[in-house]
């Protein structure tokens, strides 16, 4: 079919593509449960009220609000399609707030929904896989958890995939951003605007930058505020040391601040992580206060980033703040940190660029031919015996000829054939065929699913 039914920018896989998604799936759920995170789900719709608590007009742009039939203007509704699920999770915390243990640490991957500027490797539907911690004073090694936690999740998609590409985190602190603007004197009303420019910093060229900076600040203050950041920025290979760094700076605020990222940065350093300080990573949604990261993979700016978060630690009390009547002087305030995986967008990259294809894993481990003679029970029986022992096999029921199965198998990538010829069936063995090498080995019904694991193993 030539014509597209589904609506654009809403992407939908071919089971080749759908296998690997869900591999990338099981590899992060392990990785972060591994790390103590328990998985939730919350609804796919939430009052806009709450998604836009800390958000604004320029969010509540991109989300997709729910109408009546009629789509009039007076049918719009106060329920939208998530838009991330930071948001659901502050709300989530409220609503089960006697329910939770603190700290509560929890991952979640689902669907959101974003009015994205139509480009290639931006979705309007798509996958995000996050971690998160909420808590009362929340312990600033939590930030060093998340980034390290995610981080692995995808140095453990790259080790299987066999992608040989590095990863290094870029970080910053809102606070320090923010410190260093009191620093300067940079007045609220222009903030806003830096913060966007910063965020655009590796989506325009230095001269664009340099002359956006100088549009906002005039040449003086820009080029005073571009001084300072320069001297400051460092990386993995060659850091200064922390007097260096903070020559530069006057206030004390400004160099507390800068001594939080310090601390990050040597924490995740020291955990062989590959990460750069880095003031131009800004993260624009407004509910990020201190640590934000953005992750990337070396050598390849045009990926943009593949895996960001950080701190919010007003974002809980704002929905509080907006929408509960029970509050009092002695309620808690939360502090939250966390970070996302865009799978949707990652995994589209990746086939893209050539890193993995879409032949990686098999849609199924086994396929048991029909060879026309040999009885059905026993090949069913065949089957359950593998399902049981975890190897997943498929059936072919259909009376076609070997060359039609055959073609069958390899447009399923499947691996491994079984053969049951009726002489076979009579002294309970079975032959098992490498598909691609073509190679057949006669095994008992005992010793099938151990035979079938090692030639696995050392096919994928």
């Amino acid at each position: 079919m030539s014509d597209i039914l589904r609506p654009g920018w809403f992407p939908e896989n071919t089971p080749e593509i759908q296998v690997i998604e869900n591999a990338f799936k099981g590899i992060i759920v392990d990785v972060f449960r591994s790390r103590g995170y328990i998985g939730i789900e919350t609804p796919a719709i939430e009052k806009t009220s709450v998604l836009v608590a800390k958000w604004g007009d320029e969010v509540s742009k991109q989300i997709f609000w729910l109408y009546w039939l009629a789509q009039g203007g007076e049918d719009l509704k106060p329920y939208s399609l998530r838009f991330d699920l930071t948001v659901p999770l502050a709300r989530y915390v409220l609503d089960h707030e006697s329910e939770i243990r603190f700290p509560f640490k929890r991952y979640q991957i689902d669907k959101v929904w974003r009015g994205e500027r139509q480009q290639k490797w931006r979705f309007k539907e798509f996958y995000q896989c996050d971690v998160d911690v909420i808590d009362e004073d929340l312990d600033i090694n939590y930030d060093i958890e998340v980034i390290a936690v995610l981080h692995g999740a995808l140095k453990r998609i790259f080790a299987d995939f066999k992608v040989s590409k590095n990863l290094e985190v870029h970080i910053n602190n809102k606070n320090f951003i923010e410190a260093l603007f009191n620093e300067l004197g940079i007045g609220i009303e222009k903030r806003p605007l830096l913060y966007k420019l910063f965020d655009d910093f590796y989506k325009v060229s230095y001269d664009d930058f340099v002359a956006r900076s100088d549009d906002i600040l005039w040449t003086e203050g820009s080029t005073r505020l571009l001084d300072i950041i320069a001297k400051i920025r460092w990386n993995h290979d060659t850091p200064p040391s922390f007097e260096e760094i903070t020559s530069s700076i006057d206030a004390p605020e400004t160099k507390g601040a800068l001594q939080e990222v310090h601390q990050v940065y040597s924490k995740l350093a020291h955990q062989w992580i590959k990460v750069q300080f880095d003031p131009f990573i800004m993260r624009w949604l407004d509910y990020y206060s201190g640590t934000v990261f953005e992750t990337f993979i070396t050598g390849h700016s045009d990926f943009w980033s593949i895996c960001s978060g950080g701190r919010y630690d007003e974002l809980v009390e704002s929905i509080r703040e907006k929408h509960t009547t029970s509050r009092s002087a002695r309620h808690k305030k939360y502090g939250g940190v966390g970070g996302s995986i865009g799978l949707s967008r990652l995994l589209s990259r990746l086939l893209d660029a050539g890193f993995i294809d879409n032949k990686t894993l098999p849609l199924v481990e086994t396929l048991i031919f029909n060879l026309n003679g040999e009885s059905i029970d026993y090949r069913e029986k065949i089957a359950s015996l593998l399902r049981e022992s975890g190897i997943s096999a498929e059936v072919y029921y259909k009376d076609d000829k070997l060359k039609k199965q055959f073609d069958y198998a390899s447009s399923k990538n499947i691996p491994i054939g079984i053969f049951v010829w009726e002489k076979e069936e009579g002294n309970n063995t079975i032959t098992i065929k490498n598909l691609s090498s073509q190679v057949s080995t006669e095994v008992t019904l005992s010793h099938l699913t151990s035979s079938i694991r090692s030639q696995l193993d050392s096919i994928l």
